[in-house]
């Protein structure tokens, strides 16, 4: 688990980026601020994490973003994308529909500033998945 001041420091450093770059593009977003965050998170990009983890969807192969994985299966979906980028509908119902499809039971989108997460065992819509949307700035503890 993380500590009080390695949290701080995350908002900190995430606070900087968005007020220097309100328009970076997913790739950065991915690597400046939800990485760390996995990783705050207890994540360990090397083992526990799949990058464009592949999902079959009709006679597609689409990517996640990042696959959690507990025992090698995935738990957890998090679709990114970038500051540039709202979470808006579509982008939720990516990842509910990307979990439902290989029964994971958590999804989430971030765009690096704030996170949306859902379940997906409630439904197809992101209004009956919502389970909570995070800002960065109500990280602090």
């Amino acid at each position: 688990m993380f500590e009080k001041n390695q949290l701080e420091k995350f908002v900190e450093t995430t606070k900087k980026l968005m007020s220097d770059n309100p328009l970076m593009n997913e790739p950065n977003t991915k690597v400046k601020v939800i990485t760390p965050f996995l990783e705050l998170l207890g994540w360990d990009i090397n083992f526990d994490v799949e990058l464009e983890y592949p999902v079959k969807v009709g006679s597609k192969t689409a990517k996640v973003d990042y696959a959690l994985l507990l025992e090698g299966k995935p738990t957890v979906f998090v679709e990114a994308k970038g500051f540039d980028s709202d979470i808006g509908e579509d982008e939720s119902s990516q990842a509910i529909s990307y979990g439902r499809i290989e029964g994971v039971t958590w999804a989430a989108v971030t765009n690096g500033k704030s996170m949306h997460i859902f379940n997906t065992e409630w439904g197809k819509n992101p209004e009956d998945c919502l389970i909570a949307k995070i800002g960065v700035n109500r990280l602090y503890c």
